[in-house]
């Protein structure tokens, strides 16, 4: 058998999974001797995802060359959604059918529950770029979603401002204005880190904040990051892990949300900084 992934408790690889559904139709999987990783991009080119499973995430991990190939992620979240979270999954190719991938549960006894074939589809490669960040925060998950949500119904842009050791949000549309703050100092239950080489802000579509937001159950910790291009970037480890520095993520599994910019005439960067330099939150 080329290649078999087995976790004998599926609910990691499911919730990632389902995190995708709706927001990418296909994805390139990766199959390498140091685990999976799985790659996308959105229809509007504006983000990318990045989801990474070393080798030792899984509690039995055979791959005998680097494989690479297209599934619809729709049809997979999907087949994911009938696993149990605590059943045991494997995901493998079948040697006499090279056009498909195959998805098997099973329950605690090791009886099959039921399997499934994958058809691979044809997709364009996609790999995360290589950044250099100038800003992070590392704070609760549930803190993060709140305070997107805060701001849900303003405008369809927001700006995102970050000075150690504050995270400021802001949105607007006509005569609403709304202001989401959080000061590491004074919620450190909530936010455990902000580090900024210098200050940081930028645009990005409130739309995206709000998928990239609301994936709590991915894990408690959230660490957001913004590199020198104005990417933003939004990752959750996978499992129970809570290391967010650069060794957790490169040896823990973590599933990526990067979005690029944007520049809207609803909400000037440049302006509501300047305003925001000389205010009470710096």
């Amino acid at each position: 058998m080329p290649f078999s992934l087995v976790l004998n408790e599926a609910a990691t690889f499911k919730n990632a999974i389902l995190s995708l559904k709706g927001f990418i139709t296909t994805a390139v999987f990766y199959i390498t001797s140091q685990g999976l990783e799985i790659t996308s991009q959105d229809a509007n080119l504006l983000s990318m995802i990045e989801l990474n499973m070393p080798q030792a995430m899984f509690d039995t991990y055979s791959a005998t060359q680097t494989y690479a190939f297209g599934v619809r992620i729709d049809l997979l979240a999907t087949i994911v959604g009938y696993v149990r979270d605590n059943a045991k999954l494997e995901l493998y190719s079948d040697a006499n059918d090279t056009d498909s991938i195959c998805l098997s549960s099973f329950d605690k006894a090791s009886s099959l529950m039921f399997s499934y074939k994958i058809k691979l589809v044809d997709t364009d490669p996609t790999h995360m770029p290589k950044q250099r960040y100038v800003a992070a925060v590392t704070m609760q998950s549930v803190g993060w979603k709140a305070m997107v949500d805060s701001l849900a119904d303003a405008g369809k842009d927001c700006l995102i401002i970050v000075t150690d050791p504050q995270l400021i949000m802001i949105s607007e549309r006509e005569h609403l204005r709304k202001t989401s703050i959080m000061d590491a100092n004074k919620h450190p239950s909530v936010t455990t880190f902000i580090n900024a080489l210098r200050p940081f802000s930028d645009t990005y579509l409130m739309e995206y904040l709000k998928h990239f937001s609301r994936h709590t159950a991915l894990n408690q910790v959230v660490r957001i990051r913004f590199t020198e291009k104005g990417l933003l970037c939004v990752t959750y480890l996978l499992g129970n892990s809570h290391d967010g520095s650069a060794r957790g993520l490169s040896t823990n599994g973590h599933l990526t949300f990067v979005l690029s910019p944007v520049k809207s005439p609803e909400t000037d960067s440049q302006k509501l900084t300047e305003s925001l330099e000389n205010s009470k939150f710096f």
